[in-house]
């Protein structure tokens, strides 16, 4: 998988749904916010195991931020 960070939370918040997405987005500063909302804009259609492979990734983070 060969995404930005930015990519990646734009898989991710597209994941999450419209609800959970729109929480998360609303703590964001503008700076943070354009280019994620641009990333989700472009993204057509994401693979399935692009998909999964970012959300084991997200799990991963939070499994060791909670530690």
């Amino acid at each position: 998988m060969n995404l930005s960070d930015v990519e990646k939370a734009a898989v991710l918040l597209i994941a999450l749904g419209p609800d959970r997405s729109k929480q998360i987005l609303e703590q964001l500063g503008t700076s943070d916010l354009l280019p994620i909302v641009g990333a989700m804009k472009r993204m057509r259609s994401i693979p399935h195991e692009v998909r999964r492979a970012v959300l084991l990734e997200g799990n991963r983070i939070l499994h060791k931020l909670s530690g």
